[in-house]
């Protein structure tokens, strides 16, 4: 008996001590990632520009880093957002890349804040007639350029998102069915990843 409590408690505190350290794993790693890549590509092109032995490595992440903050304030000057728009005008002529960008290009801006719709709402849906609930996020709540019947005025799309994986999936709903609540998307999307898990010492015992 013993034994099984002490071994129970050697996994919880393993578990906790993963928890704790996998966020932090995974955002070195990708970060790592990045910087690799950023060495790989602009490195190459460094060292074909440099004089030899004037490369010194890690010179590729600075040049990528740069690129990026160029890129953000370039994007702001009128000729350059024109420019822009004009190559992403062409992108979404193209067969199949238009699908991709468009829906990558969404993505980001409904993520990041940027885009500008009164449909990004945190939300709370309920299921049928019972108390079950779900958290949400309004994608639309105006359905009068959508495909005929797909929705109305009391209409609106909720995505929800699945726990402890990347997806999940589009209803379409009446308004009655939501509740709106006071909560950031990156809060929304980290409760429904996560399933809601609480670090808070009151809810160990329900």
């Amino acid at each position: 008996m013993a034994k099984s409590i002490e071994k129970t408690s050697i996994y919880k505190i393993f578990l906790k001590g993963l928890l704790a350290i996998l966020p932090l794993f995974i955002t070195i790693y990708l970060v790592v990632k990045l910087g690799k890549w950023f060495e790989s590509t602009f490195g190459v092109i460094l060292r074909w520009i440099l004089p030899v032995n004037w490369y010194i490595p890690g010179m590729g992440v600075v040049l990528g880093v740069i690129l990026i903050l160029l890129m953000g304030l370039f994007i702001q000057v009128w000729f350059v957002r024109k420019t822009w728009r004009w190559i992403e005008s062409f992108l979404e002529k193209i067969p199949l890349v238009k699908e991709i960008y468009g829906s990558l290009k969404q993505l980001a801006q409904y993520l990041s804040g940027t885009q500008k719709s009164s449909s990004n709402q945190v939300v709370m849906v309920t299921i049928g007639d019972s108390d079950t609930r779900l958290l949400g996020l309004v994608t639309r709540s105006d359905f009068s350029d959508a495909p005929e019947g797909m929705g109305n005025n009391e209409t609106v799309a909720v995505y929800l998102p699945w726990s402890y994986q990347v997806g999940g999936f589009t209803v379409y709903i009446p308004r009655s069915k939501i509740k709106p609540i006071n909560m950031k998307t990156e809060e929304a999307l980290r409760w429904a990843i996560t399933g809601a898990v609480s670090a808070k010492e009151g809810d160990k015992n329900i």
